[in-house]
């Protein structure tokens, strides 16, 4: 990688981010400290905005007409495990 006597070079970085719970699909997150680079060694870094995209992963859902007539409990899947609702 050469900057091209630019004095920037492109490089890909990981960093971790802590995604809070509830957060819905095209929610942004913002993380302070590794966006661009500084041009000045004075200057903080940049900040990195990302959108956050999730994939629904449909399932069907067998309800037994007593509980869809009366009303029950039933358990679902989700990211966090399986839970129960009403």
């Amino acid at each position: 990688m050469s900057c091209r006597r630019s004095g920037v070079v492109e490089a890909t970085n990981t960093a971790a981010a802590v995604i809070p719970e509830g957060v819905g699909s095209e929610a942004m997150v913002v993380i302070q400290g590794v966006g661009h680079a500084r041009l000045r060694k004075r200057q903080p870094l940049g900040t990195c905005i990302s959108n956050l995209r999730f994939l629904m992963i449909p399932e069907s859902l067998t309800i037994s007409r007593v509980v869809a007539i009366l009303g029950g409990k039933v358990v679902v899947s989700t990211p966090s495990g399986k839970r129960e609702i009403e």
